[in-house]
């Protein structure tokens, strides 16, 4: 039975892990099912697990199954949201009716994971599980499959200290399971920190020029067109000299935020590429509307006025040159030459203007 149990569990620890790096990659995934119903698809996944784990259970007496379907009903909740333990309940249920000899005990097993998925699902719609509060509804499941053990142990179809052995299992699997899981999203986290960090501009927020990069390639990949942008501050070298670094640090966050936020109006993104200068992708497809788009970044900077200490008020304008992917070029730096000769064909004309190739 220890060899029976090690290899139940071996495939439950499996499943925890493959659906620690499913969540992880939802985002990321080509699979359109997984990145469009994630909850679905989790709690599917969770369901054939569960059913494996019946497979390969170990059979104690003729009314119970050891293995570890409780744990993947919690789990499928934490990972893909109130719908999946719903999904992975039923499947599970239906399979501990059907996946032996029907029997009394069998069908009263099988509509038990049922219902506990249906009451986790609904429960989890208005408190949504985490890691934090995991335990409570494996406490939950593991206290209701213990009401029904004694049930089917009254009615002598069992022994209920057999039936104990199920209940130990569960738990043991569920704690290594969960503090396992538990230490991995912490690590996770602190590398998702790390990541935004060595993406992320120190001083604005906004994504910094290595993030720019990979962004690029990105849309290199979705996309057939489009247009990229550099920007620079006009005389940026005057406020700081006139009014010192603070004021140009303050200057330069809150142009990043009004970029920011006019670029998302119309589908784009923005990075602080160095200095004082912005690269910023357009989603324009033809030189008129990428020649909106940067006029609508212009006139958005040269409406800000930033209120200085005494009563002063500062203005400042941007130079911004354009280029096209990939009628100007395909690679990165080459795209970005071609908009920097625009930029600075733009310095030339009196500043506060846009230069796009033509």
């Amino acid at each position: 039975m220890v060899l029976d149990l090690f290899v139940n569990f071996c495939i439950l620890f499996t499943f925890a892990m493959l659906l620690f790096w499913v969540a992880r990659q939802q985002k990321r995934t080509k699979f359109p099912l997984l990145r469009k119903f994630p909850g679905y698809s989790i709690g599917l996944i969770s369901g054939v697990f569960g059913v494996v784990l019946m497979l390969k259970s170990i059979h104690v007496g003729s009314a119970i199954i050891i293995d570890g379907r409780m744990v993947v009903l919690a789990l499928s909740g934490l990972f893909g949201g109130p719908v999946a333990p719903i999904i992975a309940g039923t499947i599970m249920g239906m399979a501990r009716i059907l996946v032996n000899e029907i029997t009394w005990p069998a069908i009263i097993a099988g509509t038990n994971t049922i219902i506990i998925g249906l009451i986790i699902g609904l429960v989890a719609r208005r408190i949504p599980i985490t890691f934090q509060n995991a335990w409570k509804y494996f406490a939950y499941t593991t206290i209701q499959t213990v009401l029904v053990i004694g049930s089917l142990s009254f009615a002598n179809e069992f022994v209920a200290g057999r039936g104990a052995v199920f209940i130990l299992y569960s738990v043991i699997s569920f704690a290594i399971v969960y503090v396992t899981l538990l230490k991995m999203d912490q690590l996770s986290r602190e590398v998702e920190q790390i990541e935004q960090h060595s993406s992320t501009d120190y001083l604005t927020g906004i994504p910094n020029n290595r993030k720019f990069e990979e962004r690029f390639y990105n849309w290199r990949q979705e996309r057939e067109r489009f247009h990229l942008a550099v920007l620079d501050i006009d005389y940026f070298k005057r406020v700081n000299d006139t009014y010192g670094h603070p004021t140009g640090d303050l200057v330069l966050v809150e142009l990043a935020d009004r970029l920011k936020r006019t670029t998302t109006s119309f589908g784009g993104e923005v990075a602080r590429i160095g200095g004082e200068e912005f690269g910023v992708l357009l989603s324009a497809t033809t030189t008129h509307h990428a020649l909106e788009q940067a006029e609508l970044l212009r006139k958005s900077v040269d409406s800000i006025r930033f209120q200085l200490p005494e009563g002063l008020e500062l203005r400042v304008t941007v130079s911004i040159g354009v280029a096209c992917y990939p009628d100007d070029a395909e690679a990165m730096p080459d795209l970005y030459k071609k908009a920097d000769e625009r930029l600075y064909d733009a310095k030339l004309g009196g500043r506060n203007s846009v230069r796009i190739s033509s």
